[in-house]
């Protein structure tokens, strides 16, 4: 059986991301590392013991315990220590000085054990994305917070197991799992975020037209057809549309066209033409004047952007 996509599902299905875990640290005793600001997602799964977080150099300090899981958005530099005020370093020279060949860190040999996971999401152009542009610095997902969903940390005691065995194909279950997690984790917090937009996905209306536009982009939808879709009249789905979502239906429409096509465009062996084609442009010059308006510069000069990006790298 196939199931009907909805709002969320079409808004998750077009997001592209790559997980992969980069290190294990277990600690005994005191200690402190910080990751600079980076164009990444990145997640803590804490095994043992608990970690003192903070996002920003002047942000408070959270508690995060064992059993707990924690996406941060890398625009900030975040830290991780034992208590807080704890001074930090940077997690690479730890590697360079602790780290062994199967990527774990170990730090001092007396005093509490703190072990726990570290991997992050890169994101391409992804980071546009309306679900991006709404999360929040840091989510800090508890097991008390996801009673309706009790297999995130299912799936990341799994994906501890699986980096601990270090088995033949663990690279690749690994980046499914993180995978998995991310979209669970976002799961939960959307049943709770108050965002227009979320709360446009969940509505039964509007989120069955946001649903249509993310799944079908090429279409020629027009506002009485997303208006069917919605089950509305022109007038009142136009109206609590632009309400729910902050812009009118066709400039969502515009907008989503463009995070599509800008997405298509990082595979080197599409031509514009065809892009343009897969987001409803006939015309491969409308589609270029449509995507300059949108993003600043031509589809070319955005190939060009996003190689260079990817060959400079953000730091690990």
């Amino acid at each position: 059986m196939e199931l009907a996509q909805d709002g969320l599902s079409s808004a998750l299905n077009s997001l592209r991301i790559t997980g992969r875990i980069l290190c294990t640290v277990d600690v005994r005793g005191p200690f402190g590392v910080f990751q600079p600001p980076t164009h990444r997602l990145y997640f803590h799964v804490i095994r043992r013991g608990t970690v003192a977080l903070r996002v920003g150099d002047e942000g408070p300090w959270t508690e995060v315990r064992a059993g707990d899981v924690v996406l941060l958005r890398g625009r900030q530099r975040h830290h991780l220590a034992d208590e807080p005020g704890r001074p930090t370093r940077f997690i690479c020279d730890l590697d360079d000085e602790f780290g062994r060949s199967d990527g774990s860190i170990h730090l001092g040999t007396e005093g509490p054990e703190t072990r726990y996971v570290s991997g992050c999401f890169d994101l391409g152009v992804a980071d546009d994305h309306p679900i991006m542009q709404m999360l929040p610095d840091m989510l800090h997902l508890g097991r008390a917070d996801a009673v309706d969903d009790r297999g995130i940390f299912d799936i990341a005691e799994l994906l501890a197991t699986e980096l601990e065995a270090s088995a033949g194909g663990a690279q690749s279950v690994i980046s499914r799992l993180s995978e998995v997690l991310f979209i669970k984790v976002l799961r939960a917090w959307s049943s709770r975020a108050t965002s227009n937009w979320m709360s446009a996905v969940r509505d039964e209306h509007v989120g069955r037209a946001l649903a249509s536009i993310h799944t079908e982009p090429r279409k020629d939808w027009d506002l009485a057809a997303l208006a069917r879709h919605a089950g509305m009249s022109r007038s009142a789905f136009a109206g609590r549309f632009s309400s729910m979502v902050g812009v009118p239906p066709m400039t969502y429409l515009r907008q989503w066209r463009m995070h599509v096509a800008a997405s298509a465009l990082e595979d080197e062996r599409l031509l514009v033409s065809q892009v343009a084609y897969q987001v409803g442009y006939d015309s491969e010059s409308a589609f270029s004047r449509a995507f300059s308006r949108e993003r600043g510069m031509s589809p070319a000069a955005w190939r060009t952007h996003v190689r260079q990006r990817a060959a400079v790298g953000p730091p690990v």
